[in-house]
């Protein structure tokens, strides 16, 4: 770092180097599709909000 900012070479470096990445796949998220959920609360519905304490307008 020269100044607090990054020098040009190590952005292009960086830059390069995620897009040259290989992600490995997941294997047990793609062998596991699905959610268990005991329960659903719709947030977005106001009576539900106070049972949480959330409050999106403030």
């Amino acid at each position: 770092m020269v100044h607090g900012e990054y020098q040009k070479q190590e952005i292009h470096n960086l830059g390069r180097f995620i897009s040259v990445m290989k992600f490995r796949p997941l294997t047990w998220q793609t062998s596991h599709p699905y959610v268990l959920a005991d329960r659903y609360v719709p947030l977005s519905v106001p009576q539900y909000q106070h049972l949480y304490c959330l409050n999106r307008n403030s």
